[in-house]
Formats: C-alpha cells, structure tokens, sequence
C-alpha cells in the first residue's frame, strides 16, 4: 500500500515564525512558503515573480492555504525570506521531499559541483568547474559536464 506523500502545507507548519510577533504580520509562514515553493517549481527566480505567480493563481491557492489577507506582496516576500532560517528549512523542506518521491516512486537524483582549484583556465573563478547528476538510490552517474564561466549563476 502506497503511503501518501505529506501535503506541503504541514510541512511548513513546523517552521517557527521568524518574525517578531506585531499587528503588521498580515501573512501566515505557511502561505508565504507554500506559495513561494510553487512558483519556484513554476520557473519563479525573483520575488517579484513569486507575487505575480500567487496573484495568477489565487484561486488554486484558496483551496489549501488561509490566505486571511490575499496574496503576500513582493517585499512581504523579501522580509519573509531575509528572516527564514535556511538550514531548518532545507530540513523541513527536504523531509518532504523525500515524502514526495517515496509516494511516487520517484527517484532523487543529486546534483554536485567540483571545481579544480589547481588548474588554471580562463574562467570567471579561474578554474574549471564540473557539474555531475546521479540516482541516490543506486548511484549511477546519470550525467556530467562542465560549468560554463567556472560554476557562475546568471546572477553572480
């Protein structure tokens, strides 16, 4: 019998509230996250683009979140996350992760990078970097390359 995947929701409900406790926090953490987790899976890389994707949706938001004052605005999104603990939330967030992928029979396949510090090449970080993909469940390297510019993301 298949266990069912832990809904998000309950996930972020074991997250403390970072904020300090005042009449100004309009926003349930667990909205703020859920939301967030969506559009991010959704293609959403800046909280602008986290809004945007909570005001389209909405209505597909309202069926599981409280949502007691709308969709959080764009800097609601930056406080929520310049005050969130990022190694308990990569715990909780992981956790259901793993609850996702057991439910479905998924596969987590994990990501590394390596740079070789010794080697000199002309990258942004003055050394190459190479990138590798494997199944956790039995290790196969599923894929390898390398980084272009050293590793470097597209905003830094």
């Amino acid at each position: 019998m298949p266990i069912p995947a832990l809904p998000l929701t309950a996930v972020f409900d074991d997250l403390p509230d970072p904020r300090r406790e005042t009449e100004n926090n309009r926003h349930q953490p667990t909205d703020i996250l859920s939301i967030t987790t969506c559009a991010v899976l959704g293609g959403a890389e800046t909280r602008e683009a986290i809004a945007e994707y909570g005001r389209t949706q909405t209505a597909f938001f309202r069926r599981f979140l409280a949502l007691p004052n709308g969709i959080p605005s764009a800097n609601t999104f930056g406080r929520a996350f310049a005050k969130l603990a990022p190694g308990y939330f990569t715990q909780v967030f992981g956790r259901w992760l793993a609850a996702v992928c057991k439910a479905t029979g998924l596969v987590p396949i994990a990501i590394d990078g390596k740079s070789a510090r010794a080697a000199e090449r002309n990258t942004a970080t003055g050394c190459p970097t190479v990138v590798a993909a494997w199944a956790t469940q039995n290790r196969p390297v599923l894929g390898q390359a390398a980084a272009p510019d050293g590793g470097r993301t597209r905003s830094g």
